[in-house]
């Protein structure tokens, strides 16, 4: 063999050293990237404990897990918990909530239970989650669960930008028959728990039109109530009390009215959307460490363009944006046609038929719908391996079959 030549086997080790290197080298690339350009998203692992000592769920186990999403100055957390019962596997039971947010901090929208979908007056927690994944870290951080009911398929998706303040939310929804009446609660303790403290406070909420205190209640547009900050006039900040205020922002496009309703310790609201709205659009702040008047300021001087940047936000996931559904259609008709591929790949066939079962209606920019991206976005690892791992078999039969 003269020098500089090579056998077939030889070019497949090089081969497999090359593509090792690359890989390599795209960790390296990837770990480049500047923490303050970065979202750093961690999620539990699904805890279970007995409900034992809950009048009314002694037979029940409650299942949590934790969403984090750390942005550079700020962290935010969501969680999702509630009871399950191996009686009525179809049914769950929420204990104050099913989506929590536990960090920045436990008060201000609350850490067991700050929003709740209801869908033709029927809450969407008492059915079981069907998935909670990390559906992009890094340039963003994204997090989905994801619910199917009989009546719905319905996603919540919370989006965070690198060196952000808030948590973007993303509600879809995928009727299996018209819906008449969609309504979004939520719950917060501004700045304090008052009463669990044994403290009185004065819960306030003011909005882009009004002004509404603790014990009353009000209804209004959500043309002209589409920001609005809760804050406690004992409990500030500027005062050396309370951690400080939060809020919310809406699409006022997509709300028929909002109801404010302040109480002496939780506050909450109802949002009421238009039945044919299929993509709620929300974000959510906490003002931790911050002045009732920082956050009132904030929203004065930037409410406009936060509207136009929530408007604005593609929430879709990278993996999906560069998704090539064509060529993994191809990829497995390629493995279905060589029977060594197919016992070497066979329970990664089995995903990947399963989700392309899911996606077979419809695939377009945004996806394949609720279940197909949510399978496919759950087990990325899954589908990247099983790409790599064709395209590596063709390559070394090809070298292998020689000229």
């Amino acid at each position: 063999m003269t020098t500089g030549t090579m056998s077939p086997r030889t070019d497949g080790r090089t081969l497999r050293r090359a593509i090792c290197g690359g890989a390599v080298l795209l960790v390296a690339a990837a770990g480049s990237v500047r923490a303050a350009d970065k979202v750093d998203v961690q999620l539990s692992p699904l805890r279970k404990r007995s409900l034992t000592r809950y009048k009314g769920h002694e037979n029940q186990t409650l299942h949590e897990r934790i969403a984090t999403f750390d942005m550079g100055k700020n962290t935010y957390s969501v969680s999702y918990k509630a009871g399950y019962d191996p009686r009525t596997p179809d049914r769950v039971f929420p204990l104050e909530g099913y989506i929590g947010m536990p960090r920045p901090t436990a008060c201000n929208w609350y850490h067991s239970g700050f929003l709740r979908i209801l869908l033709d007056g029927r809450d969407v927690g008492v059915a079981p989650l069907r998935d909670m994944y990390i559906a992009e870290t890094g340039r963003r951080g994204i997090v989905d669960m994801v619910w199917r009911r009989d009546d719905a398929d319905v996603r919540v998706r919370f989006v965070a930008l690198p060196g952000g303040d808030h948590l973007a939310c993303r509600i879809d929804l995928e009727p299996r028959r018209a819906l008449t009446a969609i309504e979004i609660r939520t719950r917060c303790y501004p700045s304090y728990f008052t009463s669990f403290h044994h403290r009185k406070g004065a819960r306030r909420i003011r909005t882009s039109s009004m002004l509404v205190k603790e014990g009353e209640t009000k209804v209004g547009p959500g043309a002209a109530n589409w920001w609005m900050v809760y804050y406690d006039e004992v409990f500030d900040v500027a005062r050396g009390e309370g951690e400080g205020p939060c809020a919310m922002l809406l699409d006022p496009a997509q709300v028929e009215s909002v109801v404010f309703a302040p109480g002496d310790y939780a506050v909450e609201t109802r949002l009421k959307y238009k039945p044919n709205v299929r993509r709620i659009r929300l974000a959510f702040w906490e003002f931790k460490g911050k002045t009732n008047e920082f956050a009132l300021a904030y929203f004065r001087g930037r409410a406009k363009a936060l509207l136009e940047a929530a408007r604005n936000l593609d929430a879709t996931p990278a993996a999906l944006r560069s998704f090539d559904f064509g060529e993994l259609r191809r990829r497995v008709a390629r493995v279905q046609a060589d029977a060594q591929l197919r016992s070497a790949l066979a329970a990664q066939m089995k995903e990947i038929t399963e989700y392309l079962d899911l996606a077979k209606d419809h695939w377009n920019n945004a996806g394949a719908g609720i279940l197909a991206d949510a399978a496919m976005l759950s087990r990325l690892e899954t589908f990247n391996d099983f790409s790599w791992r064709v395209k590596l078999a063709e390559l070394l039969a090809a070298i292998d079959a020689g000229p």
